[in-house]
């Protein structure tokens, strides 16, 4: 199982607009992620989450339709909820949110990551992608993929809460990065990101 407590997206190079705010109280960056605490759980009638509840703005992939995606406030790293995933052997599982990025721009993405019992080849990790146009943003009707981006380190077998960090240098013709937590082929009965 894989539990996914939290994204966070960080601009580190100023940009117009899209510069990650610094508080005045805290001192602390706001995330660009939206939901990227999975905090704003919402009904929904996709039948790839368990329960009926998921994550504003998340959606989930199921390879084999056999996984077990859902919210979960029963085991968190920080807030009150994260996300779980459970597959058996020889299936891929992924969540995904499109994020409006600064074509050029550097930015480092952090997820909380715990796993247990995770038997896989490819491990838990966050992969990223590129994309000039997704479709149903700023009226886009399809996806124009630019290019895969970098991944966070793969993880397997049993793992505490631990931070998995990238940068991410933006293209210049891209406008949006896809964030994919992702489980790659193999099992795990436990899984948890935030």
């Amino acid at each position: 199982m894989v539990l996914i407590v939290g994204m966070m997206l960080q601009a580190l190079v100023p940009v117009q607009s899209l510069v990650a705010k610094v508080s005045a109280d805290d001192g602390i960056e706001s995330n660009l992620v939206p939901n990227g605490g999975f905090e704003v759980v919402v009904p929904t009638t996709d039948n790839s989450w368990i329960g009926g509840m998921k994550p504003e703005g998340w959606g989930a992939w199921l390879a084999l339709q056999k996984a077990e995606v859902s919210v979960t406030d029963a085991v968190y790293h920080s807030g009150a909820y994260s996300v779980q995933i459970k597959q058996k052997a020889g299936d891929r599982t992924g969540l995904s949110i499109n994020v409006p990025v600064s074509a050029g721009g550097s930015y480092r993405l952090s997820a909380w990551i715990k796993t247990e019992d995770v038997v896989s080849s490819g491990g838990v990790f966050v992969r990223t992608n590129f994309y000039k146009n997704v479709s149903g943003m700023d009226g886009a009707t399809k996806d124009e993929k630019v290019g895969d981006g970098p991944a966070t380190n793969k993880m397997a077998g049993t793992n505490d809460w631990t931070l998995q960090e990238t940068i991410l240098s933006v293209p210049a013709e891209a406008r949006y990065i896809r964030l994919e937590p992702f489980f790659e082929t193999g099992q795990g009965p436990y899984g948890l990101m935030t």
